[in-house]
Parts: C-alpha cells; sequence; structure tokens
C-alpha cells in the first residue's frame, strides 16, 4: 500500500512535504508491522463485506512522535477494493486528550467519595440507591452492598422526626427533594442502628439533579453527618439548665418565707439575684 496522492492537511498533519510521502509506502506511518497489518486486515475486510471501512489506529509523525487516528476508507473500484482506495484521515488527539481529562476527574471525584468524612449517597428518580461512599455505610451501619439497589425503606431503615414520631417516606428529604425539585437542607432525621441497637441522629442536606433541558429530577444527591452525640449533649445541658433554673426558683422561695434579707453572688461578689 502507497500514498499515490495526499492533501496539504495530511502533510500538515505528518510533518512531511508532499513529495516525501508520493509513492512511499503507508508503513512508514505506523510504529510497528502488527499496527500496519492489523489496519489492513480490518479496514480492507470491512470494504468487502460493507463497501466501507473504519478503523482507529496511531500514526507516528515525522519527528517520531504518536498520535490517534481515526482512518475512514472507500474503494475506488467496489469490486477490488485492494487496487485503489480513498482514505480519510481524522486527528483524535483532542478527543483522546478529553477521554483522559475525563478519566482524571473520575478518578479524582472517586477518591473524594471514598474519603469524605460525611455520608454520601446518589438516588435514582425512583428513590433507589445507585450508589453509596463508605462514610455512609458506616453511619448507617450497613456494607454498601446491602444499601445499593434498595429505596430508604427497602434498606430496613424506619425514620423518625426530631420528636421521635416515625416520619412517612414521602416527607423523607431525599423524596421531597425528587418530588418538588428543590433542595432539603439541614432536616434532623433519626433511625435505629441496626449494629448498635440504638436510635441515631443524622442531618441531612438532599439536592435534586436534572439531566440538561429536563425540569423533573432524575436523581437526587445526599449527604448527611452523624450529630447524635452533640444532639445529645445539647439535651443535657438544656436539662442542667433547667435543673439549675428550678433549684434558683426553690431558693428564692425558701428565703422569701423566711423575711431574710440575702442575695446571691457571683465569685466576683457581683450580686446575680
Amino acid at each position: 500500500r502507497r500514498f499515490l496522492e495526499v492533501s496539504d492537511r495530511l502533510c500538515q498533519m505528518l510533518g512531511y512535504p508532499r513529495e516525501a510521502l508520493i509513492g512511499q509506502a503507508v508503513r512508514m506511518v505506523y510504529a510497528s508491522d502488527e499496527a500496519y497489518e492489523y489496519v489492513g486486515r480490518e479496514l480492507y475486510g470491512q470494504m468487502r463485506t460493507n463497501g466501507v471501512g473504519m478503523v482507529e489506529t496511531r500514526w507516528r509523525r515525522k519527528d517520531g512522535s504518536e498520535f490517534p487516528v481515526l482512518l475512514s476508507a472507500s474503494p475506488l473500484n467496489p469490486t477490488h477494493p485492494e487496487e485503489e482506495s480513498t482514505f480519510t484521515v481524522l486527528d483524535v488527539s483532542s478527543r483522546a486528550r478529553m477521554a483522559e481529562a475525563a478519566q482524571a476527574s473520575e478518578q479524582r471525584y472517586r477518591q473524594l467519595f471514598d474519603t469524605m468524612v460525611e455520608g454520601v449517597i446518589y438516588q435514582d428518580d425512583a428513590g433507589v440507591i445507585i450508589s453509596a461512599n463508605p462514610a455512609a455505610a458506616h453511619t448507617l451501619g450497613r456494607p454498601v452492598e446491602q444499601l445499593t439497589g434498595r429505596t430508604w425503606a427497602a434498606a430496613g431503615f424506619v425514620s423518625l422526626r426530631e420528636d421521635g414520631v416515625e416520619l412517612p417516606d414521602s416527607e423523607h428529604p431525599t423524596l421531597r427533594a425528587l418530588h418538588t425539585g428543590e433542595p432539603v437542607t439541614d432536616v434532623v432525621v433519626g433511625f435505629l442502628h441496626p449494629q448498635l441497637g440504638q436510635t441515631r441522629w443524622i442531618r441531612v442536606n438532599a439536592i435534586p439533579l436534572f439531566e440538561p433541558d429536563s425540569n423533573r429530577a432524575s436523581q437526587v444527591y445526599t449527604t448527611f453527618s452523624d450529630i447524635t452525640e452533640s444532639r445529645d449533649s445539647v439535651r443535657k445541658l438544656e436539662q442542667m439548665q433547667g435543673e439549675l433554673q428550678y433549684a434558683e426558683r426553690v431558693a428564692h422561695a425558701a428565703l422569701d418565707s423566711l423575711g431574710v434579707q440575702a442575695a446571691i453572688l457571683d465569685e466576683q461578689g457581683v450580686i446575680l439575684a
């Protein structure tokens, strides 16, 4: 196979002047015999069967650098495609770079997803969990494989409002975000932890995701963190404050009943009451 005619664009692509290509074997632009033979088998086989052929391979420039190309071929004589054919060459380097960039971005996203402290869950438009990160599995007390492919309810979770009353599935932040198409943030939800056997509390943020040119949510992205300990601490603090206020009222009542002039002072001697 030899170059019989070449375009200016192909010369620029390869870095050769036209006279350096005309009459030369096409093998010169391939990095190996294997690649050259593979393309010949594929293209001519397709042309015999379909009348045209297309294959992706790598070519080598004059300076020795390689780049990916998409070759399209059609025979001048369909009965004998091996005699002469017209080839179109498309440099797909930009597509390859975009694919590499997308792969690198996916790897960075996966690393972030897997190492986040917050639990992260993706659900489809039916509320079925399609992915969950390790933090979500740890917080919820179930391995990832027992979460994916199930809805929140089908995974065995009963949600609770802050007052301890059961939260209907339709009011769960994830389904609210799906059905309304609006973010639902800063909602406290309780559930029974299957391993600890106790109610745990999480703060949930659910963000609907949309396909291009669609106003209906196709997925929901949910993040959450366990706030059980901090919630319990606040409750205990409120209880202590209530007990202190009660003790102060009792002390005032006792002093009033005695008719004694008295005052309550702080450590610096400032009168509190």
